[in-house]
């Protein structure tokens, strides 16, 4: 894989020209007290008229709160919003996002809705005509509708808005239809991939691969054969583990050279894609044998953890559609092959018990890492890392909410007094429980 890959046509080839078929923006001069905060150009055309908040809620999209709306600044995509309606929901979710930061707790934004609702009403005024109905700033404002639906993991607000952007597309003449327009088509695809995890369903539309980098599975440096490797019997889903096991590598080798959590793109590049092919995997259900069960469990915790390497990008995709499926998986194949001791259990079970706080199943995964410690006689949280580490993992990630799977551990096994083992498991004075509440090392 090749992770510099050079991005400036996506930056580039929106600048200049708008979508066919949209007119421009206003051509008036804003009075000079209506400017934006800086980041912001106070003397570009826009597609709606602009005043002081507007200026706001647009310059907010060009700072550095949001590591999502740094990814599409970086590709050019609000460069490339020249529809009215992109552009006010675009501002809409600058609006919500504004009010997250300053009070979460609050559940309506009524700056947001209207703003929202007039990118509904311009659609609608176009929706019927058979080209305007059709055309790229449509296009546009609709994925912006479903951008703002996936940054506040509205499940079901994604589903709606894909299904509308996949008839008009279709009504259009498909994809082919939408030309070489990089950034529409890469926004559309990691779109796509964000609705598919939300929904575990294999994505709509195919990976552009002309702007994807090429993977290069290389030979891996492994001692033994790969945990995840042996776990998989579809060439299929091996083909998809290795390619994983490259990007691990890939990771590692970057982040021993430069800090990239702020690299976004390079996700969208090289982490999405994976995502997509994993997606795509439709499997025999877990009921057919301890083989199937394995495997689905090892592509359901790939796609879990994938999505704990995403969080530490800054987006953060609600995983609750995967956590019972993981369970099904995990416990149809211990229950069948009674192989309580391998490796890769241990690291499915703290993926999911990391990714599943908040979610009824949690106490499951807390009771089942109590239940392996025990039989391992692990003597400490960092002995039970290491088997983590020696299947797939990527330092820095999921760090708060590995800390917090540790005190539950930790909690149950003290109230259940569990053995001696346990007890010198709590009490160790590692590097994960130096941070922890004093209750979690009772």
């Amino acid at each position: 894989m090749r992770s510099g890959m050079d991005i400036s046509p996506l930056a580039q080839s929106q600048a200049s020209a708008g979508p066919p078929g949209v007119p421009s923006g206003p051509t008036t001069v804003p009075h000079p007290l209506t400017l934006g905060a800086g980041r912001s150009d106070p003397f570009a055309q826009y597609p709606i008229n602009m005043d002081i908040r507007t200026h706001e809620l647009f310059d907010h999209l060009h700072g550095n709160t949001c590591p999502m709306f740094n990814t599409l600044r970086k590709i050019g995509f609000f460069r490339a919003i020249l529809d009215e309606a992109a552009f006010s929901q675009i501002l809409s979710t600058s609006s919500s996002h504004m009010m997250s930061l300053r009070d979460p707790e609050k559940a309506e934004n009524p700056e947001a809705i209207v703003l929202s609702s007039e990118a509904i009403r311009s659609i609608n005024r176009r929706i019927t005509d058979p080209v305007l109905g059709t055309s790229d700033g449509v296009i546009f404002a609709i994925i912006s509708f479903a951008c703002h639906a996936v940054m506040f993991n509205d499940v079901q607000g994604t589903l709606t808005h894909f299904n509308g952007l996949e008839a008009i597309i279709h009504r259009r003449g498909g994809l082919d239809a939408l030309g070489s327009n990089p950034v529409l088509r890469i926004v559309l695809f990691w779109i796509d991939v964000n609705t598919a995890f939300l929904h575990d369903r294999c994505p709509r539309f195919p990976a552009p691969e002309d702007i994807l980098p090429k993977a290069n599975i290389e030979v891996l440096a492994l001692h033994s054969p790969h945990p995840m490797l042996e776990a998989c019997i579809d060439e299929q889903v091996v083909s998809v583990m290795s390619e994983l096991l490259v990007l691990n590598q890939l990771i590692l080798s970057e982040l021993a050279v430069r800090d990239m959590w702020d690299d976004g793109v390079f996700a969208g590049l090289h982490i999405v894609p994976i995502m997509s092919k994993l997606l795509c995997i439709r499997q025999e259900p877990c009921e057919h044998g301890p083989v199937f069960a394995r495997q689905k469990a090892c592509r359901i915790g790939a796609l879990l953890y994938l999505a704990a390497i995403r969080r530490s990008f800054g987006v953060h995709l609600a995983p609750d559609i995967h956590i019972p499926k993981l369970k099904h998986a995990i416990t149809t194949w211990v229950e069948l092959n009674m192989d309580g001791t391998n490796p890769l259990i241990l690291w499915l079970l703290v993926i999911g018990g990391a990714q599943s706080l908040g979610h009824q199943d949690n106490g499951w995964f807390v009771s089942a890492t109590v239940n392996i410690i025990v039989r391992l006689q692990l003597s400490a949280w960092e002995e039970l890392m290491n088997s983590v580490r020696s299947v797939l993992w990527v330092e820095g990630i999921l760090q708060v909410e590995c800390s917090e799977f540790h005190r539950k551990i930790s909690s149950e096994a003290t109230n259940n007094e569990i053995a001696q083992v346990n007890s010198q498991f709590i009490s160790r004075n590692d590097s994960f429980t130096a941070n922890l509440p004093p209750k979690a090392h009772s």
